[in-house]
């Protein structure tokens, strides 16, 4: 499946959101080639808000606990995909600026078949 997560957080890391898209066409989901994906094949499908206290203090106690911290019954995303997550939050923590985002685009594809590189090195 491929899916998009957008991570910010405002009001100096007072609110982490993170909003989860995925593509829920068929006809895409069923190729395996490099596709690209336009924005309006991705599906919004929850948000949810996090208090920034919580979050600091869980980045502070490792990956396992802020893991944990962000896991909801809405958002669950595989182990591979929740510690990329997991690392985006800490840089958006890590970084100064009062409001901040990035864009996580990530495809379950990219698990099981090695990229075109990884193949080049072998």
């Amino acid at each position: 499946m491929r899916q998009k997560y957008i991570i910010s957080h405002s009001n100096g890391g007072k609110n982490l959101t993170i909003k989860e898209y995925a593509v829920v066409d068929k006809e895409i989901k069923k190729k395996t080639a490099p596709v690209v994906v336009l924005e309006e094949n991705f599906s919004f499908r929850c948000e949810e808000i996090y208090d920034g206290t919580v979050i600091v203090n869980a980045i502070s106690q490792g990956n396992d606990t802020l893991i944990r911290t962000l896991r909801r019954r809405n958002l669950f995303p595989i182990g591979p995909h929740m510690m990329k997550i997991a690392e985006a939050v800490t840089t958006l923590y890590d970084d100064t600026e009062e409001e901040l985002s990035m864009e996580l685009l990530l495809d379950d594809v990219d698990l099981i078949m090695p990229k075109e590189e990884d193949e080049l090195s072998a």
